[in-house]
């Protein structure tokens, strides 16, 4: 009885591992084309261009460069603040470091990319 036991444990392992990665691979492309279809049909499929209204983009090229030191003035305490919060969040709470981090660190290159667009 024990050895037919272990008999059945050692097929169905290497059944497991014999054929585990196909059915993993199978189960993975049912999955990744469900949500292909609810993403379609919800519309976040694909990518829509941004598009800046003209209004904004005539202001972005006409400025000059005394115009645009606030701005530079603004990146600058921006990135400033943004570094303080991250001592900040590290000083507080080492473990949370790396989450919060990535929430500076996101919010840093959103902050950059509109300021110096």
């Amino acid at each position: 009885e024990h050895a037919i036991k272990l008999f059945v444990r050692f097929a169905i392992a290497k059944g497991v591992v014999t054929y585990g990665l196909e059915l993993m691979m199978a189960l993975f492309k049912i999955v990744q084309g469900l949500i292909s279809t609810i993403m379609n049909a919800s519309g976040l499929g694909t990518a829509d261009q941004t598009v800046l209204p003209a209004e904004m983009v005539t202001a972005i090229e006409n400025c000059g460069f005394f115009e645009s030191v606030p701005l530079w003035a603004v990146t600058l305490i921006g990135s400033l603040v943004i570094t303080g919060l991250m001592y900040y969040c590290y000083s507080c709470n080492r473990k949370l470091f790396f989450v919060e981090w990535d929430l500076v660190h996101h919010t840093a290159l959103l902050l950059f990319s509109l300021l110096n667009y």
